[in-house]
């Protein structure tokens, strides 16, 4: 299952009213947060220059969670994205609710037929042997440090 980021341009260049995608991004985090924040300037570059709609609601605790996704599903967005790590659970069962509606999450776990996609930690067939990030700590995605690289159990490449 893919989900991919279209709009049909006019010859003013915009997208196209009737074609334009509604996004919406639920996060647990405030927006500052670095994974989130990155999530969100993707979003905000796909507005500018795909002319999605786009709108997000941070610090959302999850005793809330349900209910602001039921609201952007509701809302008629084609797409909901974020972080679900803490929320995984309510996350799924909402999109359950709205097939017709894009999820795409951070996750822990495998996507989800029909409408489930995610991104981050889960990787079919394992890890492959990248730095989460560039962080002094210089760990890869198994959670190694460099140093420890060669006797990872996991197989970091």
């Amino acid at each position: 299952m893919g989900v991919g980021l279209t709009a049909s341009a006019t010859a003013g260049g915009g997208a196209a009213a009737q074609d334009q995608l509604k996004v919406a991004a639920v996060f647990e985090t405030p927006i500052e947060e670095t994974w989130v924040n990155q999530i969100h300037v993707a979003l905000l570059q796909a507005k500018e220059e795909l002319g999605i709609e786009y709108t997000w609601s941070e610090s959302v605790s999850a005793s809330d969670f349900a209910r602001v996704l039921r609201g952007c599903a509701e809302q008629d967005h084609g797409l909901i994205m974020g972080d679900s790590f803490g929320t995984e659970r309510i996350t799924r069962r909402v999109a359950r609710d709205y097939p017709e509606v894009a999820f795409a999450f951070g996750s822990g776990i495998g996507p989800a037929e029909p409408n489930f996609a995610v991104f981050d930690n889960w990787i079919p067939g394992g890890w492959q042997g990248r730095p989460c990030c560039s962080a002094p700590s210089r760990r890869w995605a198994c959670g190694c440090s460099r140093a420890a690289a060669s006797t990872c159990p996991i197989r970091c490449s």
